[in-house]
């Protein structure tokens, strides 16, 4: 199967808020499915979602805080996503 494909399968099974789960499938039209990588901007995401930039970048922040993403800053206000899994949480 698609790693893109499994990680937009995890994402919409998580408990994460709408508007991540939006963003981050929005996010995902970007990515290549080869790399697994995106470029884009937050305002460019704002643009395509609809919302404003601020709650663009906390849905970003509420993905990579969950492992969903890894975010790298790029030159000018680009920044480059890298769709990841989270961790299994620790049993007890």
């Amino acid at each position: 199967m698609n790693h893109l494909f499994t990680w937009q399968k995890a994402l919409m099974r998580s408990d994460l808020p709408r508007r991540a789960k939006y963003v981050g499938l929005v996010l995902s039209l970007y990515m290549d499915p080869m790399s697994n990588g995106a470029v884009t901007t937050h305002k460019r995401l704002a643009d395509d979602t609809g919302y404003c930039r601020s709650l663009v970048t906390k849905a970003i922040g509420e993905l990579e805080a969950a492992g969903f993403l890894e975010v790298e800053q790029q030159e000018s206000n680009e920044r480059a996503y890298v769709p990841t899994f989270p961790k299994p949480a620790a049993r007890r």
